[in-house]
């Protein structure tokens, strides 16, 4: 998104509103990976369900798969990588 252009700036910012305001909705964890700064940013339902507060998560990617289960990780971090391989930009897994 060229965010030099007015419309597209309003757009990101509207859609960045939007993703504040659901986050704060739920108790859900939410959570966004930037992939081209490897920052992570997690929702305080991170702290509702797992007990653990923001300020003390990383602040890259390892925030997340830190937290997989052993049992778990392979299989996720494979899933998570083949979207990225293949230029996807939505994942979704168990």
């Amino acid at each position: 998104m060229d965010i030099s252009d007015p419309k597209q700036l309003r757009e990101a910012e509207q859609a960045i509103e939007r993703l504040s305001l659901l986050s704060k909705a739920t108790h859900d964890v939410i959570w966004d990976w930037d992939l081209l700064n490897n920052t992570l940013w997690w929702n305080d339902g991170i702290n509702y369900v797992f007990g653990y507060n923001t300020s003390d998560l990383e602040p890259g990617a390892e925030s997340w798969y830190n937290r997989i289960h052993p049992n778990d990780k392979d299989r996720i971090l494979k899933s998570v990588h083949e979207v990225i391989d293949r230029g996807g930009s939505t994942w979704s897994g168990d």
